[in-house]
């Protein structure tokens, strides 16, 4: 477990909190145009693969959600893209949802992955995905309290699967020169 420190101004205090990722590249916040926010990490999950996912942040109790948060998807990213983020450290940058009336795309926002052979940008999921997915999460934590050790099995599996999804960028750039550093 890894702790990191969040200051909330303007009383200028410092919250610590527990992140089960244990080996964390990056982070940054993430604000939704509800005025939910979220914190996005990058990390090294134990199977080497580099992951991108997000939990809430819950402003009024000043507490990390332990399970993920539907605002940023869960995913992996392609080790083509990043093959050794160890030595050059990818980097998140948070990007802001449009809020023009001539944005005809309707952009709910996302985070850039920069550091590698490619740039990423990944955008925040809309109010009713995040929805259905919530409501998938229910009967699925549902499925797997259940008795019938069989469908626990298939429960977990299907969660496995969940997880392991490699979402697509909404955009990327091939990148050929050196290393972001700004």
């Amino acid at each position: 477990m890894r702790f990191f420190a969040l200051t909330r101004s303007p009383r200028y205090l410092t919250y610590l909190y527990r992140l089960p990722e244990l080996n964390v590249l990056d982070m940054t916040l993430l604000a939704s145009p509800e005025d939910e926010y979220s914190l996005a990490i990058l990390h090294i999950d134990h199977r080497e693969t580099l992951q991108l996912l997000s939990r809430d942040i819950h402003v009024e109790d000043f507490e990390l959600s332990p399970s993920l948060s539907t605002l940023l998807p869960n995913t992996s990213i392609s080790s083509k893209s990043f093959p050794s983020p160890t030595e050059l450290i990818p980097k998140l940058i948070p990007v802001p949802p449009s809020h023009s009336d001539t944005a005809s795309d309707g952009f709910m926002g996302g985070v850039l992955v920069l550091g590698g052979r490619q740039l990423f940008l990944y955008e925040l999921a809309s109010r009713i995905w995040q929805e259905k997915q919530r409501g998938k999460k229910r009967r699925l934590e549902t499925r797997k309290k259940s008795m019938d050790s069989s469908e626990t099995y298939r429960a977990k599996e299907k969660e496995k699967e969940r997880d392991g999804r490699k979402r697509k960028s909404r955009a990327s750039v091939d990148w050929p020169w050196s290393e972001i550093t700004a």
